[in-house]
């Protein structure tokens, strides 16, 4: 049988937004994974007031001892992800040679959160405890939408589309990647994507 696939590029870029007026950030799809085949340029991820996902607003401070690997060195104080998350925190990741945070989410994806600036590079923007919340949202939300595609049939009854996505756009979702696996294609994960959140605007609730 034909099973054609999507080439996920090595690095994704991604844009977070916060919401103001009482919104929720929330990723969006960048580009239907039908169309996702790229070799070169970055795909940019906006979160916007058009809400998907559900983020806590409450999240305990978490302290680098936690999670750490002997093999990583993080700053004493400084920010990383809740413990308990599905992420590993690891030494590196394809084409990233910034100052950061790298953390496997599943075999062949990665997050880089930035802890300098490094404006050459594009990053103008350092991972910090009051983005955690919306960033460890946006992180769950990508990763259920790639745990449910990377594979023929897709898996769309992950839980999280009922724990991150709003009801409406967990359908449409759905809807979406079913079409797209009913034809034999799903994402390939083979050369690995990076994904590279960033908060622009500083008011947010």
């Amino acid at each position: 049988m034909h099973r054609g696939s999507l080439l996920a590029a090595l690095l994704v870029a991604g844009s977070m937004t916060a919401c103001d007026g009482g919104g929720t950030a929330a990723p969006v799809a960048p580009t239907d994974l039908a169309s996702s085949v790229v070799t070169a340029a970055p795909l940019t991820t906006v979160l916007t007031t058009s809400t998907t996902v559900a983020v806590a607003t409450t999240v305990s401070p978490t302290t680098v001892a936690d999670t750490v690997p002997p093999t990583v060195t993080v700053p004493v104080g400084a920010p990383v992800l809740s413990p308990d998350g599905p992420w590993t925190l690891v030494a590196s990741a394809p084409g990233i040679n910034s100052v950061g945070l790298v953390y496997e989410l599943m075999p062949k994806l990665w997050v880089f959160l930035p802890t300098q600036e490094d404006r050459p590079n594009g990053y103008f923007w350092t991972f910090n405890e009051l983005d955690r919340p919306a960033i460890e949202g946006y992180l769950k939300a990508m990763l259920t939408r790639y745990r449910s595609t990377d594979s023929v049939p897709a898996t769309l009854d992950d839980e999280g589309w009922d724990l991150y996505y709003t009801p409406e756009s967990a359908a449409t979702f759905r809807a979406g990647y079913k079409a797209i696996s009913d034809q034999g294609e799903f994402t390939d994960l083979d050369l690995g994507v990076v994904l590279r959140p960033n908060v622009i605007e500083d008011e947010r609730t």
